[in-house]
């Protein structure tokens, strides 16, 4: 038998016979940067998705910390004040710093870049909608379609990875983990 026709390849893009050897080193050379981004975009998601779930749990706060309320403000040391303090970091740390690995992954295309444009976008829109000025129910139910929508996004990223080198990204990677400086973390 022949070699496989080019139109009928399914495996990872780094093994395509549509690419040039010189496409393939460029690959090569682009995975510990790429696997680094991936696994950076994979944490820090990871990390917002556990905040969030843990606001959709505890809502002891959340009466007196979402709605509107003419002249009220939310006293310190109260259960509102913390699920205002830890939806506040939230947004602006851990969702941000989601956001910012996806922007930091775009310019090199390659194996994610195209992935950062088109979704990273439409997870900017569901954080701003993260508001405390709607109800409860409204408030949640935004709160829990960012949990979906922050865990398929970084599905997709993994996907994008996979596709391109045929692997997980980290599986047999030379390049050190993140924020693993002593390489303990298990891959």
């Amino acid at each position: 038998s022949g070699p496989p026709d080019v139109d009928e390849y399914e495996g990872p893009l780094i093994k395509s016979p549509k690419l040039s050897t010189k496409q393939k080193q460029k690959l090569e050379l682009d995975k510990p940067i790429t696997t680094e981004k991936v696994e950076k975009i994979s944490l820090n998601l990871d990390n917002a998705i556990k905040t969030a779930n843990d606001l959709v749990v505890d809502k002891s706060g959340i009466g007196g910390a979402v709605g509107f309320r003419l002249g009220q403000e939310i006293l310190p040391w109260t259960n509102a004040a913390d699920f205002k303090a830890k939806l506040k970091s939230l947004v602006d740390q851990q969702f941000s710093q989601a956001i910012q690995a996806m922007r930091n992954a775009s310019p090199t295309g390659g194996a994610v870049g195209n992935v950062s444009d088109r979704e990273g976008e439409r997870f900017e829109n569901m954080v701003a909608n993260l508001t405390r000025w709607q109800s409860e129910e409204s408030f949640l139910k935004a709160l829990n379609d960012t949990i979906v929508y922050a865990d398929r996004l970084k599905g997709t990223y993994i996907k994008a990875y996979e596709s391109t080198y045929g692997e997980m990204p980290g599986a047999g990677s030379t390049a050190p983990a993140v924020n693993d400086p002593l390489g303990l973390r298990k891959k």
